[in-house]
């Protein structure tokens, strides 16, 4: 029997919110700011190669995923990883 696609989850939804602050925090720690917005880049903000995959090792034992080092790359703003984690934890409880 084939299986549903992935939905897409909209990052601004309300029961993402939550996430978003996280996130957001977690990026103002990993770039040493006192805070950052949704719609910030990490690397606009100054971010490098190496503080991306610090920030994917928090996020990844945070949420516990398995996150791919070029995923802050890839969605370099909280609102992008926001939708992007919720949706992977959606799929990761799908399989168990």
């Amino acid at each position: 029997m084939p299986t549903e696609p992935p939905r897409f989850v909209d990052p601004r939804a309300p029961s993402h919110e939550y996430t978003e602050l996280e996130l957001r925090a977690v990026f103002a720690r990993t770039l040493g700011r006192s805070s950052v917005s949704a719609e910030d880049d990490f690397f606009d903000l100054g971010g490098d190669a190496r503080q991306a995959r610090a920030l994917t090792r928090r996020l990844s034992a945070r949420y516990d995923l398995s996150l791919p080092p070029t995923l802050v790359a890839e969605l370099p703003t909280p609102a992008g990883l926001c939708g992007a984690i919720a949706l992977l934890r959606d799929v990761s409880r799908e399989r168990y």
